[in-house]
């Protein structure tokens, strides 16, 4: 997966440029659209400056992703990425 996250660095997406909103800086990302366990509508995201390692993929969806699939920190679910879109 680690390899795979990396892919989304190259790949062009959809990017947003960063900004600051007074209080603090947000850099640039680019996005992806997804389907997260294989039914919610999301993207991932290729955020360049992250807390995270190339171990974590950061997900948005207009779902509470943890509360419609009961996660927590540190589980795992499917994630499809939808690359050339």
């Amino acid at each position: 997966m680690i390899e795979q996250r990396r892919l989304l660095d190259v790949l062009k997406g959809v990017e947003v440029a960063g900004f600051n909103d007074g209080r603090r800086s947000y850099g640039p990302v680019k996005c992806f659209r997804a389907k997260i366990a294989g039914r919610y509508p999301g993207a991932v995201l290729a955020i360049e400056r992250t807390h995270y390692d190339s171990s974590v993929l950061e997900v948005i969806a207009p779902v509470n992703l943890r509360k419609v699939l009961g996660l927590k920190d540190g589980d795992e679910c499917s994630v499809t990425a939808y690359l050339g879109e």
